[in-house]
């Protein structure tokens, strides 16, 4: 009996170890099962805040893509404000460039005005001024023995009024290989008048009928000598201007009188 009590009470000892062993290790898995739950726990919040940095990162990313593009966009619009100011600029250049041409052809326009109005003003003038033309000597062929006569005219075509009208009147006769005197503006005592447009005046020149004899006609008539008419005439206009005029002829055979070679001259 007491051997089967102790029988019992060791199999009720060993039941009580087992048991004890059982709760020690399913407590240890317990407090396993509970580490590995923290465990868990951590990594899960783990996780959770690393996708939070993640969305983070990705509204940061976003931003920053939104501020690139707004900075492109403002870096366009300033290229473009740069492109149509320049653009302005070429066309402000462009037009001061088309002023200055605008503003030189003007200032030759003026001055080519000008010229031609100052070029009317002096036509006005010269249309108006009086003008004193020296005609050609009018004279009869030369006879032995008688006077020749010479008239030498000269005449105001212009459209005014020729004053203090003066002259100088030569007639010579020269050999044909001897110089002749060339005649100088009139000096005291001068004839002075006052020639209206359209008035003649004749300067007379007689040769005497003794000096008219064979041998003179025929060194005429065979060029050994020549006789020469000249006459200068000084005038003014009505403001004063100072005008000339200067006429040279000599007597050819069957010809009548032509012009010298020194010519005629007026101004």
């Amino acid at each position: 009996m007491i051997g089967f009590t102790a029988v019992t009470a060791a199999a009720s000892w060993a039941g009580v170890w087992v048991a004890h062993n059982q709760w020690k290790s399913m407590n240890a898995q317990l407090q396993e099962m509970k580490s590995g739950s923290a465990d868990t726990h951590n990594l899960a919040v783990a996780a959770q805040n690393q996708a939070i940095a993640m969305d983070r990162l990705k509204v940061a990313g976003q931003n920053q893509a939104v501020a690139a593009s707004r900075q492109a966009d403002a870096t366009l619009a300033l290229a473009n404000g740069a492109a149509a100011q320049l653009k302005a600029i070429t066309a402000t250049a462009d037009a001061a460039k088309q002023q200055a041409a605008a503003a030189i052809l003007s200032s030759k326009s003026t001055d080519r005005l000008a010229q031609s109005g100052a070029k009317q003003v002096e036509a006005l003038f010269e249309s108006d001024r009086p003008w004193v033309a020296i005609s050609l000597p009018n004279a009869d062929p030369p006879v032995v023995g008688q006077d020749w006569v010479i008239s030498a005219p000269f005449g105001n075509v212009g459209k005014s009024a020729g004053f203090d009208v003066s002259w100088n009147f030569k007639a010579q006769v020269v050999n044909a290989d001897g110089p002749f005197e060339v005649l100088s503006p009139c000096s005291e005592p001068c004839s002075h008048i006052f020639l209206l447009p359209g008035e003649m005046q004749r300067l007379p020149y007689t040769k005497p009928a003794a000096e008219m004899d064979q041998k003179f006609i025929d060194d005429l008539q065979n060029k050994k000598k020549f006789m020469i008419i000249q006459t200068y005439v000084e005038y003014k206009s009505s403001d004063g201007r100072k005008m000339t005029s200067q006429g040279c002829y000599w007597y050819a055979p069957k010809l009548g009188f032509t012009s010298c070679r020194i010519g005629n001259k007026a101004q």
